[in-house]
């Protein structure tokens, strides 16, 4: 036997699932590891052809060159008040991915299962467009989405792909060649939190709230309290009652801001620069309200950078408001562009309460560590209890 198959170190795998897509003899399969992530694992009661593809496909492995650097980032949000108010911020996703739609393409983007697991799926009509929208805070499932991309662009389809740096990496090096077709959009990627605690946080709400009957819908970036200076909400609706919680003061939000729950690439992000792969990178204007008061009204601003010539076509043909900036603003409110996720001393302690599910004590150390106001009101319970006791 050779070296095959060859695949990224266990810090180093992002899951993107290339060398899994790209297998002839489906060696390598999927499955989740031990902090509940998708990885790449070798099947031995199946032979190895030693073809070298797996190792080939790998960004990790063979990271795509990109010296381009954009210079100019825009400000951009859609003239349609509807699509904002259920986006995560301007509703520019739902304008280049409408464009594709009517254009008889197909859409590739994190939607949720029925348990609200996240996984990447295809969708062919506006009226699915629902599914894609809104942010998803967990590390999605591509399974078998870069063949089926493949599948599509072979066809003369025009497909629009949506996902974290790393996916848009992974689905390149796994198509070898450039598509005329093919549009790819990535976002801000802060990092992927673990799916399994994601799905441990919707059990844990749905049995706290809910007599643990599932929610009807989630919205993790809620804005009816706002989106400005990071105002908005985690949102779970029940049947006849809603869970409502500021960002800072919901659990899993602080999990994943704080970096808890992150994947262990996260920490040393080989995908981060403004010299992106992607046609577009999307995210949250932040600071705007800094910049430009008047183009911000409280409905959420996207973040456009756009990384190549087709990336810049399609900015121009959106029917949007845009203000255009430096691009060392984006990076100045949004560091996230640059910096990798910083490693968290308590991490391997919380993200193991969080996976068994122990979120009442992860509640007590993490909002009370880093919440003024919850850390006063456990105070005030300590008090309280020490004076029933006396």
């Amino acid at each position: 036997m050779g070296d095959y198959p060859k695949l990224a170190e266990l810090k180093a795998c992002i899951g993107c699932t290339a060398c899994y897509n790209i297998c002839p003899t489906k060696k390598i399969k999927l499955s989740f590891d031990y902090r509940g992530f998708i990885r790449p694992v070798i099947d031995d009661s199946i032979n190895c052809i030693e073809c070298g593809q797996c190792e080939r496909v790998c960004p990790v492995l063979h990271p795509i060159d990109n010296t381009a650097q954009s210079t100019k980032c825009y400000a951009v949000k859609s003239k349609n008040d509807n699509i904002r108010d259920c986006s995560s911020s301007g509703g520019v996703f739902s304008e280049i991915a409408i464009k594709v739609l009517n254009s008889g393409g197909i859409v590739y983007g994190a939607a949720y299962s029925d348990d609200f697991s996240v996984q990447h799926i295809g969708i062919e009509s506006v009226e699915e467009l629902t599914k894609l929208r809104g942010a998803k805070y967990a590390q999605s499932d591509l399974s078998d989405t870069y063949c089926k991309i493949e599948n599509g662009l072979k066809q003369g389809r025009i497909v629009l792909f949506s996902g974290t740096p790393c996916q848009v990496a992974g689905l390149k090096s796994f198509l070898k060649k450039e598509f005329e077709n093919l549009i790819t959009i990535d976002f801000v990627c802060h990092g992927v939190p673990s799916p399994q605690v994601w799905e441990n946080y919707v059990f844990y709400r749905a049995k706290k709230d809910n007599n643990g009957i599932l929610p009807l819908k989630i919205n993790m970036r809620s804005k009816e309290s706002g989106w400005s200076n990071y105002s908005y909400s985690m949102r779970f609706d029940f049947q006849n009652h809603s869970y409502v919680a500021q960002n800072g003061n919901d659990i899993f939000m602080a999990l994943f801001v704080q970096n808890y729950i992150l994947r262990d690439s996260c920490y040393n992000c080989r995908f981060k620069g403004i010299n992106k792969v992607s046609d577009v990178t999307l995210g949250d204007f932040w600071g705007i309200w800094e910049l430009s008061p008047v183009f911000d009204d409280n409905k959420g601003v996207s973040l456009v950078i756009p990384n190549t010539e087709k990336g810049n076509s399609i900015l121009k043909e959106l029917d949007c408001h845009k203000k255009a900036f430096d691009v060392e603003y984006a990076v100045k409110y949004n560091p996230s562009i640059i910096e990798s996720a910083t490693h968290n001393n308590d991490r391997d302690k919380i993200f193991s309460l969080a996976l068994n599910s122990d979120f009442k004590k992860v509640e007590k150390i993490v909002l009370c560590n880093s919440n003024p106001i919850v850390k006063f009101k456990s105070y005030i319970k300590n008090v309280i209890k020490k004076i029933k006791g006396k």
